[in-house]
């Protein structure tokens, strides 16, 4: 994410439970999944990565 306001994301940040931002490269272990093999069974599912933010 990019943001010009950093207290925007600081904000932002504090707002989700692992107190910071999700940085790019961490979409990639849930990524790599849902392209593998490993995710042939998986359907009609969602798949959320937000850094605990739905649950909170």
């Amino acid at each position: 994410m990019q943001a010009t306001n950093p207290d925007f994301v600081k904000t932002l940040a504090g707002k989700v439970p692992l107190g910071r931002i999700g940085q790019t490269e961490e979409i990639q272990g849930p990524l790599s999944f849902l392209i593998s093999d490993a995710s042939t069974f998986v359907n009609g599912s969602n798949l959320v990565v937000d850094g605990g933010w739905t649950c909170w």
